[in-house]
């Protein structure tokens, strides 16, 4: 499931062509393969935190598409754009997403982006395309993440603030420093974000929190806050830190696995707003 944006344009109002509209997109970054000569498929990723959107441009080559029909509002038309987001994941993710369809709007700014589940009215009280409010979409893919995930098994989810410092650690962090990645804590189900110290003789960027996996022989893993405070970098929320006189006891690495970005939430299980 995804939340899906459609532009449209008022009727009076010039529109682009689909290849204006193509070229326009992978001005901002987006990528496109020509399916047929009135559609491509694309998509769009921001590279430091992997937040991504599949676009399609024109119509796709089916017969009827009962999951999207066409969509008609009084004084628009279609400028044949879909944006479709996930809903699985941190809420990061999506707020990166909305920042790029804010760009692609200023692109173009007699269009409108239509969420398809949440479509406003007008000053008459017809459904129309309305200017864009990012409190309004931010909601929208709360209410839809959170029905999504209501109907799985159980979810790992990450306190708010290490979702945060992950974020950030990826937008600010240095090439050369550890991406970082997640770990799920198999005994109680929350998710954590795991940084690799390479080398265990040598000082390490590390953020404030989080899981440290040292690759000592053999390899253990620890809490960040085991490990001294370090020195504070100016990117990232950064610390240089020395190795310790000697390395924490490991946490058993049996009872932690991997996670994929969209194999986690960081929406609070009560679902409070946040």
């Amino acid at each position: 499931m995804s939340q899906r944006f459609e532009l449209f344009i008022a009727e009076q109002t010039t529109a682009p062509t689909l290849a204006e509209l193509v070229a326009g997109l992978e001005r901002l970054g987006a990528a496109f393969q020509r399916v047929t000569e009135s559609y491509w498929s694309g998509s769009w990723e921001e590279p430091r935190t992997g937040a991504r959107a599949v676009l399609d441009v024109g119509t796709p080559p089916l017969e009827e598409d009962r999951l999207h029909p066409p969509r008609q509002y009084a004084g628009w038309r279609p400028l044949a754009v879909a944006i479709e987001l996930p809903l699985l994941g941190p809420h990061w993710r999506a707020l990166e997403v909305f920042a790029w369809l804010e760009r692609v709007l200023a692109a173009w700014p007699a269009a409108r982006a239509l969420d398809v589940e949440d479509v406003p009215t007008d000053e008459r009280g017809q459904a129309a395309p309305g200017a864009w409010d990012r409190a309004r979409v931010c909601a929208s893919w709360r209410r839809q993440h959170r029905a999504q995930i209501a109907g799985m098994r159980e979810v790992p989810r990450m306190p708010v603030a290490e979702s945060l410092m992950l974020w950030r650690w990826r937008r600010e962090r240095r090439m050369e420093w550890s991406r970082g990645t997640v770990a799920l804590d198999l005994a109680c189900g929350t998710a954590h974000p795991l940084w690799v110290w390479t080398d265990p003789a040598a000082p390490a960027v590390l953020p404030a929190g989080g899981l440290i996996c040292v690759l000592t022989s053999p390899p253990i893993l620890v809490q960040r806050s085991q490990l001294p405070e370090g020195t504070a970098l100016p990117e990232a929320g950064a610390a240089l830190v020395p190795p310790p006189a000697a390395w924490p006891r490991s946490l058993p690495r049996e009872r932690f696995r991997i996670c994929d970005d969209d194999d986690w939430t960081d929406e609070p299980p009560d679902h409070a707003p946040s």
